[in-house]
């Protein structure tokens, strides 16, 4: 908990983008933006904004993983020399 009152917490628009495939999928209920929103609201959640190309050209190098959002979501966090919070055991053992 210490570490959500230190830093800024922040997501990566990809995450935004695998929550959207999630309910389109049925296994989330709402939209993602509508996620985003609540989170932004409740704990002052932002979205990065960095350059697309910067974040493909990090995801490139991490050959761990082929999936593209996992790619690009540790891929960014990587690029802004962030901490990455996940439930994925994989990416936590190769972040």
């Amino acid at each position: 908990m210490e570490l959500f009152e230190r830093e800024e917490l922040a997501v990566s628009p990809v995450v935004d983008l695998e929550l959207q495939f999630l309910h389109a999928i049925g296994r989330l209920k709402v939209a993602s933006h509508e996620i985003i929103d609540d989170v932004r609201a409740r704990i002052g959640l932002s979205v990065l904004q960095d350059s697309f190309e910067a974040v493909v050209r990090s995801s490139a190098a991490l050959n761990w993983t082929r999936d593209p959002i996992d790619r690009l979501i540790s891929g960014h966090a990587s690029f802004g020399g962030k901490a990455l919070l996940t439930k994925d055991r994989i990416t936590r053992k190769h972040y």
